[in-house]
C-alpha cells in the first residue's frame, strides 16, 4: 500500500490482515509476542506506517503496543 499521507513522504505502509487466536490458546501472549516480532520487522524496514482493523475484542492488545484508533482503523505512525 502507498500513501503519502500524515507526513509518510515514502509512501511505504504495512497492513496487519487476519490475526485470529483459538479460544484454547488465547491469554497466553502468543498474538503478543508475534505483534512485537511484526513491528519490528516493520520498523526495520523503509515503511512509516502500520496499519490494521479490529474487534472490539482485539482492541486492547493493539492498544498496548502502541496502535492507535484512527475513524476507520488502528495504526502505529513513525518517521
Amino acid at each position: 500500500m502507498f500513501s503519502t499521507t500524515n507526513g509518510n513522504l515514502s509512501g511505504l505502509e504495512a497492513y496487519i490482515l487476519n490475526v485470529y487466536t483459538i479460544p484454547m490458546w488465547r491469554g497466553q501472549g502468543i498474538v503478543t509476542a508475534l505483534l512485537k516480532q511484526i513491528i519490528s520487522f516493520v520498523r526495520a524496514t523503509e515503511a512509516k506506517r502500520l496499519w490494521l482493523h479490529t474487534t472490539e475484542d482485539g482492541k486492547r492488545i493493539y492498544e498496548k503496543l502502541g496502535f492507535v484508533s484512527t475513524s476507520k482503523e488502528m495504526e502505529m505512525v513513525w518517521y
